[in-house]
């Protein structure tokens, strides 16, 4: 995760980056380097379709061009959520056969 310099030593990579292991069935270890240089190692699993975002620690994992080295981006849950609206209203079920039900078949002139 750390590149090499001039005299040898490493250097800090710049922001909020962490370094993933290889799959291990589902999850990946990884090694995150945070902006104030402190270091957390632990292990990441992608969140499948449909399951809640209700939780803490998701984030977003850009890779940087070339390098087994993804810059983190916190996703909120409030604006993580995809996929159709929601409708409970009484006039949208009342609604349903107008809008989903069978046409009614229209003459020929």
């Amino acid at each position: 995760m750390a590149e090499k310099d001039d005299d040898g030593k490493g250097t800090c990579p710049d922001g909020d980056v962490v370094s993933l292991g290889p799959d291990l069935g589902g999850v990946r270890p990884y090694i995150r380097h945070r902006p104030d240089h402190t270091i957390q190692a632990g292990v990441a699993r992608c969140v499948p379709d449909g399951e809640s975002l209700d939780k803490e620690g998701i984030y977003h994992l850009r890779q940087r061009e070339g390098r087994n080295e993804y810059d983190v981006e916190p996703v909120s849950p409030s604006t993580a959520r995809s996929g159709p609206a929601k409708v409970t209203s009484n006039a949208y079920r009342t609604g349903w056969d107008n809008i989903f039900g069978a046409k009614t078949p229209v003459g020929q002139a």
